[in-house]
């Protein structure tokens, strides 16, 4: 007798012969086509699910791209933006420098144009440092203008190729002065960094607010003539010896990179 192994092996080859007798004849048409019909959905499902995520990771890329692109583009605005600030110092530099050059040419004085080094911006600190010195003959006391020849300070300290000056408005500098266009003298003193005041101007005569006040020359330190500032509030009661009177300075005390000082007149 046959095992079943053999007889299952039998069975199956009689029924593939089965199947492919009914194949040939055309019988299993009807199965087939019901078998297409039937999966046909689901091929269109997959379809379109492999539709939709080939585009989502083509938009996936075409995002990335335009995000690299967007940072390349911010990139290349900044180093624009870079570029002009550096035009615009520079432009900046150019004309303080033509200012200063053509104030050197008016002046009737020998000067030293300078760079400022360092600084305080509060204005705290009242000394400025200048890439200038002994060595370009610049000297203790000099007077020291912006580039429209106001005064701005007055030279403390000197080294060979730098110097310090000091700040109009610092407690240690007192300039001789006087109204202009009036026979009225006094006294310019820095006020601890504060602002500026006339002292020492007579009782008798009358200093109008918005008077200018200049140098006055009388001690050979400064030369004369060299607008210091504007007559403002005054400071001081009719019954004291002397008038005192704030000063509004005409030099932009903070804002100056470039300055020259005169070394002869």
């Amino acid at each position: 007798m046959f095992s079943d192994r053999w007889l299952k092996f039998i069975g199956v080859v009689i029924l593939l012969a089965i199947i492919l007798t009914a194949n040939n004849f055309g019988y299993l048409n009807f199965t087939k086509g019901l078998a297409l019909r039937t999966s046909q959905p689901f091929f269109g499902l997959s379809a379109r699910i492999t539709s939709l995520v080939k585009d989502f990771f083509g938009n996936l890329a075409s995002i990335k791209t335009q995000l690299s692109a967007a940072r390349d583009l911010k990139k290349k605005l900044k180093e624009l933006e870079a570029q002009n600030a550096l035009l615009l110092e520079q432009r900046e530099e150019n004309l303080y420098l033509r200012q200063l050059l053509g104030l050197k040419q008016n002046l009737k004085m020998m000067t030293v144009g300078a760079s400022v080094v360092s600084r305080d911006p509060t204005g705290i600190i009242n000394t400025v440092v200048i890439d200038r010195g002994a060595e370009e003959g610049i000297s203790r006391g000099d007077a020291v203008l912006d580039e429209t020849g106001n005064l701005l300070g007055v030279v403390k300290e000197v080294f060979a190729h730098s110097g310090e000056f000091l700040l109009i408005t610092d407690g240690l500098v007192k300039i001789d002065a006087k109204v202009a266009g009036k026979d009225i003298l006094g006294i310019a003193s820095g006020s601890h960094g504060l602002g500026l005041t006339l002292d020492l101007v007579s009782q008798g005569v009358k200093v109008e607010k918005g008077d200018k006040i200049i140098t006055s020359g009388l001690t050979g330190s400064l030369p004369a003539d060299i607008l210091i500032g504007y007559a403002d509030e005054p400071q001081s009661g009719s019954s004291e010896l002397f008038q005192k009177l704030s000063i509004i300075p005409a030099a932009k005390l903070k804002d100056f990179r470039f300055v020259l000082v005169v070394t002869g007149f």
